[in-house]
C-alpha cells in the first residue's frame, strides 16, 4: 500500500474514533437529561390527581357557600316580609281596633289615645315613628330599603 494512502486511512480511523467518543458522550448526556425529565414527569403524574381532587373539593365548598348565601338571602327576604306583615297587623290592631292578630298576653295592650291628645281638625290619628315619613307619597318614587 502506498504510504500516503496509509497515512490518510490512519487519519480517518483517528477522526472516526474521536467522533464515536464524542457521540457516546452526547448520547450519555442526552440520556441523563431524558431520564431526569421522565423522573420529573412521574412526580407531576403523582401530584396532579391530588391537585385535581383539591380543586374539586374547593369547587364543592364554593358551591355550598353560594347555596348558603342564596338561602340566607331568601330567609332574609321572607323575614322582612313577615316583619312588615306582623308590624302592619299589630298597627292595625292598635290604632284601628281591628281583630287582634296575636294571642292575648303576647304583646302589651294598645296605647290609650284620648280625644284631648288629638289636635283639632285632624280626622285620622297615627303615630309618626321609626321609618315613617311626614311627606306626601303621591308624587314621589317609591324606594325600597336595602336592609
Amino acid at each position: 500500500m502506498d504510504p500516503n494512502t496509509k497515512l490518510i486511512l490512519d487519519e480517518l480511523r483517528s477522526v472516526q474514533s474521536n467522533l464515536t467518543s464524542r457521540m457516546d458522550l452526547v448520547e450519555n448526556s442526552v440520556g441523563k437529561r431524558v431520564a431526569s425529565l421522565e423522573d420529573d414527569t412521574k412526580a407531576f403524574d403523582t401530584w396532579r390527581p391530588k391537585m385535581d381532587a383539591t380543586v374539586e373539593e374547593l369547587r364543592a365548598e364554593v358551591d355550598a357557600i353560594r347555596k348558603t348565601d342564596e338561602k340566607v338571602e331568601m330567609l332574609r327576604e321572607e323575614m322582612t316580609a313577615l316583619r312588615k306583615s306582623v308590624s302592619r297587623s299589630v298597627l292595625d290592631t292598635w290604632f284601628y281596633n281591628a281583630t287582634p292578630a296575636m294571642p292575648t298576653g303576647v304583646l302589651p295592650s294598645p296605647p290609650k289615645v284620648s280625644v284631648a291628645t288629638i289636635p283639632a281638625g285632624w280626622t285620622k290619628f297615627s303615630l309618626i315613628g321609626h321609618r315613617e315619613e311626614l311627606g306626601h307619597r303621591g308624587f314621589e318614587y317609591p324606594t325600597q330599603s336595602p336592609v
